[in-house]
């Protein structure tokens, strides 16, 4: 993880696929806009709450713009 930007791994047998997740957050008062960070029981968690080794799941969209498989993130959900 670097700053808004998470680095992750998908693995099948021998193969190995690197994603990077364009992540963002800001707050308008109680509101809260950008990619939410829930963990498996659905609360709101921080970014920094995700560790390496994490199992995750993502909901957003592919952003071919950029160089290798990107995701813009809207949601990231942590099994644990």
């Amino acid at each position: 993880m670097s700053g808004t930007v998470i680095l992750v791994s998908t693995s099948w047998n021998l193969t190995r696929l690197e994603w990077t997740l364009l992540t963002n957050s800001s707050f308008y008062g109680k509101h809260h806009f950008g990619t939410s960070f829930l963990d498996s029981k659905g609360d709101y968690i921080n970014i920094k709450n995700i560790k390496v080794g994490d199992i995750i799941s993502i909901t957003g969209v592919f952003d071919v713009n950029q160089f290798g498989p990107t995701i813009k993130a809207d949601i990231i959900r942590t099994s644990n």
